[in-house]
């Protein structure tokens, strides 16, 4: 089906949206076409245009936009939508929303520090609120749908494109994959959906979770841990300890962090962290924010260790358990010791231990 560009352009013209762009700035939509358009006289505007069939087939995505209308103006870590036009006659759906810079894949070679990975993350976690307190599930989180608008020179992250969004009570039991397959958590992979316990949406929600921790995964090492869905889903087999690149490339202060993703990343979801453990970790202080998640991966290491008969790294069979076991250990002991030595506010550590690498 093909757009009526002339019909469509006179009637966005009552809503005083004139000027369309196409193609713009490589903006490009799975399932939508992309303009630039000029909005009450005014230029840096998006417009997202759908067209359909089936008017079902856009319904669920008009309800998303309802139900987050409100906090599309109030979290700026979420795209402004400035309106929301739906045009029956022509089978149409219009989103008409602020033009962002970039996004994140176009900018995650700028994010070279620990901290700048971690304002990311805050900001994500500040924006995905607003999701998470309407019981929305994303299921298409990936560095293309993180825009980013400059502010003083600071970078500002914006969630973005919630077309195959679903509200939790929507759901059902089941949950099939329509997303990013790169980006998407293990049990959507399933070709015929994954069993969920219904409307356990903390549960459902670790969809997103893994998706934006193999984005954090990607911040790190500038590549995913995986490269075909054949090789992707050799991943999802792996052990734990054979998802981590060698101890070389990860600095001793970013340790905690690697562990923190690698929970983010659990194939199993049931051994996944959850939005709930971090968003408890959330504070508009970076310092505290990190001390918080910093605490958090501490402690869910930690549980695992003591779980009884559950080895971290589900080492296979001839393997040497013990002795990494031991070596893991040590580092988590040495994490904790550093954690609760080091002076935030003075960003300096303050410790007179000699740890062994």
């Amino acid at each position: 089906m093909k757009i009526n560009y002339n019909q469509l352009i006179e009637k966005l013209r009552q809503y005083n949206i004139d000027d369309l762009q196409y193609p713009y700035k490589g903006y490009q939509g799975q399932q939508a076409q992309i303009f630039g358009c000029r909005y009450n006289m005014k230029n840096k505007f998006i417009l997202k245009v759908i067209e359909y069939e089936n008017e079902q087939s856009v319904h669920k995505e008009l309800e998303i936009y309802n139900h987050l209308k409100q906090d599309f103006n109030k979290n700026e870590n979420l795209v402004a939508i400035k309106s929301v036009l739906h045009f029956q006659d022509l089978k149409n759906v219009c989103i008409l929303m602020d033009e962002c810079d970039c996004n994140l894949k176009t900018h995650k070679d700028k994010l070279t520090n620990l901290e700048s990975r971690l304002i990311f993350f805050q900001q994500f976690l500040q924006g995905y609120k607003s999701l998470y307190d309407h019981k929305v599930i994303h299921r298409d989180i990936k560095p293309e749908n993180i825009l980013i608008s400059f502010k003083d020179n600071k970078p500002i992250y914006k969630l973005t494109d919630f077309g195959v969004s679903k509200l939790c009570e929507e759901i059902g039991n089941t949950i099939s994959q329509l997303g990013t397959q790169q980006y998407a958590a293990p049990e959507l992979q399933k070709k015929h959906g994954q069993s969920l316990p219904q409307f356990d949406y903390e549960k459902i929600s670790k969809i997103d979770v893994y998706s934006i921790g193999l984005v954090l995964y990607e911040l790190q090492f500038q590549r995913l841990p995986f490269g075909k869905p054949k090789t992707q889903n050799q991943f999802f087999d792996t052990s734990l300890k054979t998802r981590l690149v060698s101890q070389e490339d990860v600095s001793y202060e970013e340790g905690w962090f690697i562990d923190l993703i690698m929970q983010m990343i659990q194939t199993n979801p049931d051994e996944r962290v959850g939005f709930e453990k971090l968003f408890k970790c959330y504070d508009k202080d970076l310092f505290k924010f990190i001390s918080n998640l910093k605490r958090l991966a501490e402690n869910q290491l930690l549980q695992m260790f003591l779980k009884p008969q559950v080895n971290i790294f589900n080492q296979r069979q001839g393997e040497n358990q013990h002795r990494n076991n031991n070596r893991q250990y040590s580092l988590l002991q040495q994490n904790q010791a550093q954690f609760f030595n080091q002076n935030f506010q003075q960003q300096q550590c303050q410790t007179d231990r000699t740890y062994k690498k």
